[in-house]
Order: C-alpha cells, then structure tokens, then sequence
C-alpha cells in the first residue's frame, strides 16, 4: 500500500529542512575556493596561486594536503584572511604577474612553481 503523495511531499519537506538546519554554514569553513581563514577578519592579503600547487589541485592528495595546511594556518591566524586567486597553467599565471606587476598591481602573495 503506497502512502499518500502529501504525506509523502510533507516527509520530503521535513527531510529537507531538517538537513539544511544542520549543515554547516558556507561562512563558517575555514577554507573555501576563493578564501582561506575566517570571513570579516581585518586583514586581507591577495594570493595568486597556481591550480597544481593549491587546495583546487587536480589531484585529491595535493589538494588535500593545501587544505589541510591552510585551515591549520587560518586557525593559528584568526585575524587574518587569504583571498584566492587560482591560474590554472603556469603560462598564464607567469603573464598575470608579468602584467600585474607592469601595472603596479600585484598581489601580496604569488606562487611561481615550474612544472617538471
């Protein structure tokens, strides 16, 4: 015997709310694509990063080791927030720097790391 749809439709409802109610807020996690540490902290500081040697790399062992570091990190510096910017080829991330830094724009932090 199948259950009625609206008791059906009210379960979904409930399930949903209720997973929605206890899942972590985005703001809250330490490390996210475009920022590492607490959103709001005082200090801000720009970091270019290349994609293979980040928390977005393609492989799931170096990207969980950046993870890992950077929450360690963002824990021991509460004050301060890292907003990231990931390139995904050295190529392009080498002529970001290059135009960044003809135009007295670069970030406070850059990675450089040639590929073997």
């Amino acid at each position: 015997m199948r259950p009625p749809a609206g008791i059906v439709a009210a379960l979904a409802l409930s399930v949903g709310a209720s997973a929605a109610a206890s899942a972590p807020d985005a703001s809250d996690a330490l490390v996210t694509p475009v920022r590492v540490g607490r959103p709001g902290a005082p200090l801000v500081l720009r970091v270019w990063a290349q994609q293979d040697y980040s928390h977005l790399a393609a492989r799931p062992a170096i990207a969980s080791v950046f993870r890992e570091v950077f929450a360690e990190w963002a824990r021991a510096h509460p004050d301060v927030q890292l907003e990231i910017s990931v390139m995904p080829a050295l190529e392009m991330h080498k002529a970001k720097l290059l135009l960044a830094a003809a135009a007295d724009r670069l970030p406070d932090i850059a990675t450089a790391c040639p590929t073997s």
